[in-house]
């Protein structure tokens, strides 16, 4: 049977840099709620000091703690990446059963089976796997027949039979 590949976690990239991404701007606004409590207190002194200083420092620390937690997810789209090169993965060929799409209101997981063998993802989760649901436009359907590379849960290869 012939497949037509949809989705190739070994030629998507990183596909997860913008989550970590958006962590920077939280520390630009720590590092500007720091400096900005270093000129009050020189110039004015203000109400609450003590807790103005604290909230922009424990700001600063969470955002920097955050945005190092969520780059993890660049270096797992690159192992995931580099072990679908190499095929380290394992595949499961048959019909989609058991098809359940995610909720339109995003609150939920799409799951299915193929040969027994359960899988299920989100298109609001971060990973570097397949994880466009039906809602979305992704092509999962039951009795669809799908030739799938996976690693645990992850979908790292998707071929759909012509």
């Amino acid at each position: 049977m012939h497949y037509v590949i949809i989705f190739d976690a070994s030629s998507s990239g990183l596909r997860n840099y913008n989550f970590p991404a958006q962590g920077i701007i939280f520390i630009i606004v720590g590092v500007g709620l720091v400096i900005a409590d270093r000129l009050r207190k020189v110039s004015v002194g203000g109400l609450f000091p003590r807790l103005a200083t604290r909230f922009s420092w424990a700001f600063l620390i969470f955002s920097l703690i955050w945005t190092a937690l969520a780059s993890l997810s660049i270096f797992e789209d690159w192992a995931v990446s580099a072990a679908t090169r190499a095929g380290h993965y394992n595949v499961v060929e048959g019909v989609v059963e058991n098809f359940s799409p995610m909720p339109p209101t995003g609150h939920g997981l799409e799951h299915f089976d193929v040969n027994g063998i359960p899988f299920h993802y989100s298109t609001y989760e971060v990973t570097p796997g397949f994880n466009t649901t039906a809602v979305h436009g992704g092509p999962i359907h039951n009795g669809l027949h799908v030739k799938i590379g996976y690693i645990g849960n992850t979908i790292v290869k998707l071929g759909v039979a012509e």
